[in-house]
C-alpha cells in the first residue's frame, strides 16, 4: 500500500524566502514532463565558493577560499579560480560559474541551450566543506526529492578551466538519501544543509585533501521532522540527531537524543517503493502543526590556528556551538560538544514575539568598549533573522563553564538612556519599554522604509596593533581591495564602511537593496561640529547595531543639507478673525520659542552716539558696550553673542558666520537623529483628532426636548453619539474633548434620499442640516423652527460643538458647551491717571461697556464725554466715558475675558465702533469682530448650542472629534494616539500611564498658568531639572522652571530650555510660562504668551509696550483654530543603496555571502527584475556599492 505524503504545517506565516520559493515548488512532484524555458537561472536560492588551483602537473586542487582573493595577482584568471554553485530551485539543478568567466558555465556546449549541473529536485540549501577539506566537495540540500547531492569541485572546476574532462557532468555529482542506522530513508525534506568541519566530523579521523572515499558529513535541518541530523555523505547514515518536541500539555520544547533512528513524518513517500520499506511506510508519525520547525542554523568554532589572522577577540573563543531556530518556535538552542557528539545539556534563549526564526548569522568576534569603560573587551553577537521582519541580536557568552547562552541586546534603544554601550539588555516589561525608542516594534534592526532585511554577512579588517598584540600574523589576514586600501591610505574618516579595521555588517533588503550594520564605529563621543550647533541641541548618536547613515553628520566637511535641521522660512502663524484694537491681545497667544535672533535686542555700542536717545553702557575697562533699554523688554536681553548662534550672519565672524538659518526658524532639539523626518508641522488650537471623521454616527436621546428639536439631558448618557464603525480610542479619543457635527451647503454633500436643509435668514456661508427627503418635503418650515439653534446663531454660523464626558470605543456621552471666554481690551475712562490701580468694581464696568459712548440703561446714560461734562467722574456726576483705543500713556487700558452674546439684529455691514452698537441696541454696547456683543449675565445660560433631538438628528451624521483646550502637534507623525487604551471591560477610553510620554501629540491648556499647572483633570507639571533630552518617562508636556542665563555656552545649565522674564528692567518683570513638548523626535518650546509680540509695540501703534502683567498667560486669547507651521528637513538616512548590474535590478535577494576579498560579496537574487534570477557581484569599498559589470549570472 503506498501511503500519501503528510502534510505536516501549512500556512506557515513567518516562512523565510528560501521555504517559500521551495515549498511553491514542490507543489509540483513529477517535473519530468514537464517542458522546461530556455533559461539559466530560475529561481536560485542559495551559492557557495570554492577556490580553485591549477597544479603546475595539470591536477585540480581545492584550495582555501582566501587564496582566490582579488588581492592576489593569479586569482581571477590565472592558475587560480573561484568557482561557485548556485541552487538553481526551479529546474532542479545546479549552475556553476567563475570569477573568470563571469557567467554561468556551460557544461555541454555541443547540447542546445546551457547546461547545467543536474541535481534533486528542488535544490534549496548549498554549502562547501571546509578545514582540512576545504573547497573538496560541494553539497545541496533538495527540498523536493528529500535528498542531498554531492559535488565534486575537482572535476567539475575542469570546466572552469577551459578543459572540460570526457566524463558527463553527472558523473561527478551523486545522491545521498538519509537513511536511519538499518538503511530505511528518512523520507523528510531537508532544509538548511551544513558542511561539518573534518576535525568535528564523526566519519573517521580527517585527512589533509579530498578522499572521494571519505568526503565527510553535514549537519541537516529536517523541519517537519523537528530533527536536525549529521549525515554521512558516504554511507548516507545519520550519525547523530536532535529532536525538538513540543509538550502538547504546557508548549515547552525538549530536545531529545534520537541517535541514529529518528522517526519522520514521511514528506517523500516515493523513497519507500521498495516493499522492504512498507512497515516503516504504514508507521511513520503524523506530523506535529504546532511543531518547531527547525531550519536555520549556524557553527562557531574557535580559531583553527591561533598564530594565525587572530587577535584577543578570536582567541575568547574557546569553543564550538551549534545555534538551532526554527519557525514555529521564538527559541534559539545551543548544542554544545563533547568532543564530536552534542551533549545532552543544550543551552536555549527565548526571543520574545520573534515569531520564528528563519536565519542565524554569527558576527566575526570583536573588541569593543561599552560604556564608561574605555578598555574594549571581545563581543560575538547572533544576527537572527526572525519572523516578525526584525533582526533580532544576541550576544554570546565567552565561557566554557557558561549556563546561558547569552542575552539580548536592544537595538531601539532611545537615545536618552544610550551609554554607548556595546549589548544595552533588551527588556519586555510591557508595550513600551522606558528604555525603548517610542515608535520600534521590538527591540531588532528593521530595514529602512518597511523593507525586511533577508539576509546578513559580516566582513572583518584586522588592525595590525591588534593582531600583533595576540600574537597572530597579520601577514595572513584578509585583504582589503584596491579602493579599500587606498581609502585606508589616504586617511579618509571611518564614517564610510570598508575604510578601516573593524567589523562591518552587509545586508540585503526585500527591496532588492544593501545595507550596511554599524558595530563601534561610531562608539565614541561623537557631535555635530559646534560650528553648526554651539549649545548641542542637536543629536547624532549611531549607537552599535544600527543601520549606517548615509552621511556621517559629525564631520566637519558634512553640508549644512545632511544636519537634522528645520526648514529655513519663518513659522506661519495664524490668527482667525483678525486683530482689531480691541482684539489686540490675540497677538499674545502662545506661540513656539525660535531661535535668539528672533529676540535679540541688546545693540552693542561704543559709545551713546551709537545708541539712538539711549546711553552706551559699558563696564569699568571695557572698550565696548551695550545700548540702555528704557520699559519693558525681555530679560535677560539677546545680543549677538549670548545667544544659540543657529543664525547666519553677514559679518566677517568665524563663529556667526558659521550658523544655520538665514531665518528666524522654530528652535527644535533633536531628541533622536535617526527618528528625525522632513515635513510639515502644524501646531493646531483645538484642532481635529485624525480618523475621527466619519459618516456613520447617530445621535440618542433618553429624553427629548421641545417638539424632539433638541435633547435634556437629566442623566449622564442620556445624550450620546454612537458609530458601530468608530474606533475611538484607538484614534486618541478622551473625556474632555468635543464633538463638531458636520453640515451641508448642497443636496449633494448629503446621502441618498437626504435634502440639505438651509436657514434663509443664517448668514452666507452657514451650513444646513441633512434631512429625510420625506421630512424635508413635509414639515420644511417645522423643521427650520425647530432645528433653528443648529442651523444659525445670533453670532454667525451656528457651532455645532459638544462636550464629551466619557469616551468609549464606539460611543461618545455629550454635554452643553458653555460659550468660550474670549479677550478685549478696554480703554479706561477720562481722566484716569494709568499707574492707579483698577478696583473690581471699575473692571466690571468697563468689561459691560459702562464707559462706552452713547450706552444707556433704562434710557439713562451710564457715562459721559469729559468734553461736555467736564466734572465727569466726579462724585455726584456721570462716570466719563472711555476715549478712543490709545495705548501709550493715560488713562491706560485693561484686559477683559468674558464669555459673551451677540445681539438679535446688528447693524448693516457690521459695526466699527462701541459707539456703533451703543446706539444700535444699547444692551449689547461691545463691537468684538464687526458684531455687537455683551458679556453674559452671572444667572444667565451662556450655553453655545442645546443638546441635538432625534427630530432634527434623525439621520445618520457627519461629524469628527476635536480636542478641546488643547493645541495638537501633527506632521510627519500626524497624531500619536498610542497612550488611549480601551478598557477591556467597559470599552471606556483612558491614557495608560505604562505607555511612553512621547507618544502624545496634545498640549492642555487650563485658562490660565495655575489652572494649568493644577488642573484637576489633566495638570502639567515642572520639567526635571536638567533634563536635556527628555525620555519616555519623563512629564511630557512640561513648566519650564528655570530662567534663561545672562550668558549660554554648551556647558552652561539651562542655556537650552528656559523662560524669559518681561517689564521694567528696574521693577516689575514678570516670568512668561514656557512648557515643552517633546514627541519621539524632538522637542519644542511653546511660550504661552507669544515673546515676540509681547517685546513688540502694541499693534496698530508705533512704540507703545505692553504692560509688564500682559506677560502672564491667558487661554481667552487663544482665538478658535488658531494654527503655526513650521518644517523640517530630514538629516538622518540609512545607507540604503540600489543595485543595477547591466540594467538588471537587484529585485529579490535571498542569500549574500562573502568574498574571499574584503569589502565584496555575492548576492543571490532568486527575481532579478526581467529576469529569473541572478547572482551579482558588489564591491563596497568605501561604502559604495559597485555592481561588478563584467560578472553576469543570470
Amino acid at each position: 500500500m503506498t501511503r500519501r505524503p503528510v502534510t505536516t504545517r501549512e500556512n506557515l506565516s513567518a516562512l523565510a524566502a528560501l521555504v517559500v520559493l521551495a515549498a511553491g515548488a514542490t507543489s509540483c512532484q513529477n517535473r519530468q514532463n514537464q517542458v522546461i524555458p530556455n533559461r539559466v537561472l530560475d529561481r536560485p536560492l542559495d551559492v557557495a565558493l570554492a577556490c580553485v588551483r591549477r597544479e603546475t602537473n595539470g591536477d585540480l586542487v581545492p584550495q582555501s577560499l582566501e587564496l582566490c582573493s582579488d588581492a592576489v595577482s593569479e586569482s581571477v584568471c590565472g592558475d587560480l579560480r573561484l568557482v561557485g554553485f548556485v541552487a538553481n530551485s526551479e529546474r532542479n539543478d545546479i549552475a556553476m560559474f567563475s570569477r573568470c568567466a563571469g557567467s554561468v558555465i556551460d557544461m555541454n556546449i555541443s547540447a542546445p541551450g546551457p547546461q547545467l549541473i543536474s541535481a534533486g529536485e528542488v535544490p534549496s540549501s548549498m554549502t562547501v566543506t571546509t578545514g582540512l577539506q576545504a573547497g573538496c566537495f560541494a553539497v545541496s540540500g533538495n527540498l523536493g526529492s528529500c535528498d542531498l547531492s554531492v559535488l565534486d569541485v575537482s572535476g567539475l572546476a575542469s570546466y572552469a578551466f577551459e578543459e572540460p574532462p570526457e566524463e558527463d557532468p553527472a558523473a561527478y555529482v551523486s545522491t545521498v538519501v538519509p537513511r536511519r542506522a538499518d538503511g530505511t530513508p528518512l523520507g523528510a525534506r531537508p532544509g538548511q544543509v551544513l558542511a561539518v568541519p573534518p576535525d568535528l566530523s564523526n566519519t573517521g579521523d580527517p585527512r589533509l585533501g579530498c578522499d572521494p572515499a571519505n568526503p565527510g558529513s553535514v549537519y541537516v535541518t529536517f523541519p517537519s521532522c523537528q530533527l536536525i541530523a549529521e549525515v554521512d555523505l558516504r554511507t548516507q547514515r545519520i550519525l547523530q540527531s536532535r529532536q525538538f518536541v513540543r509538550d502538547p500539555n504546557n508548549g515547552a520544547i525538549t530536545v531529545v537524543d534520537t541517535g541514529a533512528d529518528p522517526l519522520c513524518p514521511i514528506d517523500c513517500a516515493e523513497q519507500f517503493e521498495d516493499p522492504d520499506y512498507a512497515e516503516a511506510l504504514a508507521s511513520a508519525p503524523p506530523g506535529d502543526p504546532d511543531g518547531m520547525y527547525p531550519l536555520a542554523m549556524a557553527l562557531v568554532t574557535p580559531p583553527a590556528d591561533k598564530t594565525g589572522c587572530v587577535d584577543l577577540a578570536d582567541l575568547a573563543v574557546e569553543d564550538t556551538s551549534l545555534y538551532v531556530g526554527g519557525l514555529g518556535s521564538d527559541n534559539i538552542y545551543e548544542l554544545r560538544y563533547d568532543g564530536k557528539t552534542w551533549t545532552d545539556d543544550p543551552l536555549e534563549f527565548e526571543l520574545t514575539a520573534a515569531q520564528g526564526i528563519s536565519a542565524i548569522r554569527p558576527t566575526p568576534p570583536m573588541l569593543m568598549a561599552s560604556g564608561p569603560d574605555p578598555d574594549p573587551e571581545p563581543y560575538q553577537f547572533l544576527y537572527v533573522i526572525a519572523g516578525d521582519g526584525s533582526t533580532r541580536v544576541v550576544r554570546r557568552e565567552f565561557s566554557a563553564n557558561r549556563t546561558e547562552l547569552g542575552s539580548e541586546c536592544d537595538t531601539q534603544v532611545d537615545p536618552t538612556v544610550v551609554t554607548a554601550a556595546a549589548c544595552h539588555p533588551a527588556e519586555f516589561p510591557g508595550e513600551n519599554p522606558p528604555d525603548r525608542k517610542p515608535f520600534a516594534r521590538g527591540p531588532g534592526i528593521r530595514g529602512p522604509n518597511g523593507s525586511l532585511i533577508t539576509d546578513w554577512t559580516f566582513q572583518k579588517w584586522y588592525s595590525p596593533t591588534e593582531v600583533s598584540a595576540a600574537d597572530g600574523s597579520f601577514d595572513r589576514c584578509p585583504s582589503a581591495s584596491a579602493d579599500t586600501a587606498e581609502a585606508s591610505a589616504e586617511g579618509r574618516a571611518i564614517s564610510s564602511p570598508f575604510t578601516g579595521p573593524g567589523v562591518v555588517g552587509v545586508a540585503s533588503t526585500s527591496f532588492g537593496r544593501l545595507v550596511f550594520g554599524v558595530f563601534d564605529q561610531f562608539q565614541d563621543d561623537r557631535r555635530i561640529s559646534t560650528a553648526y550647533d554651539y549649545l548641542g541641541i542637536m543629536d547624532a548618536q549611531i549607537p552599535p547595531h544600527s543601520l549606517w547613515p548615509n552621511v556621517d553628520p559629525t564631520l566637519p566637511t558634512t553640508t549644512i543639507e545632511a544636519l537634522p535641521r528645520m526648514e529655513d522660512k519663518v513659522p506661519e502663524r495664524l490668527l482667525p478673525n483678525g486683530i482689531a484694537e480691541p482684539t489686540v491681545t490675540r497677538t499674545l497667544a502662545p506661540s513656539l520659542r525660535r531661535i535668539d535672533r528672533a529676540y535679540q535686542t541688546r545693540v552693542a555700542c561704543e559709545d551713546d552716539n551709537d545708541c539712538d536717545d539711549v546711553r552706551c553702557l559699558k563696564a569699568e575697562g571695557e572698550a565696548s558696550g551695550y545700548c540702555e533699554q528704557i520699559g519693558p523688554a525681555l530679560s535677560p536681553p539677546v545680543s549677538e553673542r549670548e545667544q544659540d548662534r543657529l543664525a547666519k550672519t553677514e559679518e566677517e565672524d568665524d563663529v556667526m558666520a558659521s550658523g544655520l538659518y538665514e531665518n528666524d526658524v522654530v528652535r527644535a532639539v533633536v531628541r533622536d537623529y535617526s527618528a528625525w523626518a522632513s515635513g510639515t508641522w502644524n501646531l493646531f488650537w483645538e484642532g481635529e483628532i485624525p480618523g475621527t471623521t466619519s459618516s456613520s454616527g447617530q445621535l440618542m436621546c433618553e429624553e427629548p426636548g421641545w417638539a424632539g428639536g433638541t435633547c435634556l439631558s437629566t442623566t449622564a448618557g442620556d445624550t450620546r453619539l454612537v458609530d458601530k464603525t468608530a474606533q475611538f480610542c484607538e484614534r486618541g479619543v478622551l473625556g474632555g474633548d468635543k464633538l463638531f457635527i458636520l453640515g451641508c451647503n448642497q443636496d449633494p454633500d448629503c446621502g441618498a434620499g437626504q435634502y440639505c436643509l438651509l436657514d434663509p435668514q443664517a448668514p452666507a456661508g452657514s451650513p444646513g442640516l441633512c434631512v429625510s427627503e420625506v421630512s424635508y418635503g413635509a414639515s420644511r418650515e417645522e423643521l427650520l423652527q425647530m432645528c433653528r439653534p443648529f442651523l444659525r446663531d445670533d453670532c454667525g454660523a451656528a457651532r455645532r460643538e459638544w462636550a464629551i464626558t466619557r469616551a468609549f470605543q464606539q460611543e461618545l456621552w455629550l454635554q452643553v458647551l458653555d460659550r468660550p471666554v474670549d479677550s478685549y481690551v478696554m480703554m479706561r475712562p477720562e481722566g484716569t491717571v494709568a499707574s492707579t490701580p483698577v478696583t473690581d468694581d471699575e473692571r466690571a464696568a468697563l468689561c459691560r461697556g459702562d464707559h462706552v459712548v452713547g450706552r444707556t440703561v433704562d434710557g439713562e446714560p451710564t457715562c459721559a464725554r469729559a468734553s461736555d461734562e467736564p466734572n465727569c467722574g466726579q462724585d455726584g456726576a456721570l462716570p466719563c466715558c472711555s476715549p478712543d483705543y490709545e495705548f501709550i500713556g493715560d488713562p491706560g487700558f485693561i484686559e477683559c475675558e468674558e464669555r459673551l452674546s451677540c445681539a438679535p439684529e446688528q447693524p448693516d455691514n457690521g459695526c466699527n465702533t462701541h459707539a456703533d452698537c451703543a446706539a444700535q441696541n444699547p444692551e449689547y454696547p461691545l463691537c468684538l469682530d464687526g458684531l455687537c456683543k455683551r458679556p453674559c449675565g452671572p444667572d444667565e445660560d451662556c450655553a453655545l448650542t442645546p443638546l441635538p433631538g432625534p427630530e432634527c438628528f434623525r439621520e445618520l451624521i457627519r461629524y469628527q472629534v476635536l480636542a478641546r483646550n488643547s493645541f495638537i502637534v501633527r506632521g510627519p507623525y500626524d497624531f500619536l494616539p498610542q497612550k488611549v487604551k480601551a478598557d477591556p471591560e467597559s470599552s471606556e477610553c483612558y491614557e495608560d500611564p505604562e505607555v511612553s510620554n512621547l507618544l502624545t501629540s496634545r498640549i492642555r491648556l487650563g485658562a490660565d498658568e495655575a489652572d494649568t499647572r493644577q488642573n484637576a483633570l489633566w495638570p502639567i507639571p515642572s520639567c526635571p531639572a536638567g533634563d536635556e533630552r527628555p525620555d519616555g518617562g519623563a512629564p511630557n508636556p512640561c513648566f519650564i522652571d528655570v530662567e534663561r542665563p545672562a550668558a549660554l555656552d554648551g556647558n552652561t545649565p539651562n542655556a537650552i530650555y528656559h523662560f524669559f522674564k518681561y517689564g521694567p528692567a528696574d521693577d516689575g518683570q514678570r516670568p512668561v510660562p514656557a512648557i515643552r513638548y517633546s514627541n519621539p523626535m524632538m522637542s519644542i518650546v511653546l511660550d504661552l504668551t507669544s515673546l515676540l509680540d509681547l517685546a513688540a509695540p502694541i499693534p496698530g501703534t508705533d512704540d507703545a509696550l505692553w504692560p509688564a502683567e500682559f506677560a502672564e498667560f491667558k487661554r481667552s486669547r487663544i482665538p478658535g483654530r488658531a494654527r503655526e507651521a513650521f518644517g523640517t528637513k530630514a538629516g538622518y538616512a540609512p545607507y540604503d543603496a540600489n543595485v543595477v548590474t547591466a540594467s538588471v535590478t537587484l529585485t529579490g535577494p535571498t542569500r549574500i555571502v562573502n568574498a574571499p576579498e574584503l569589502s565584496t560579496v555575492f548576492v543571490v537574487d532568486s527575481a532579478g527584475g526581467t529576469t529569473r534570477g541572478q547572482v551579482v557581484r558588489v564591491t563596497l569599498a568605501g561604502g559604495q556599492v559597485q555592481p561588478d559589470v563584467r560578472f553576469l549570472v543570470r
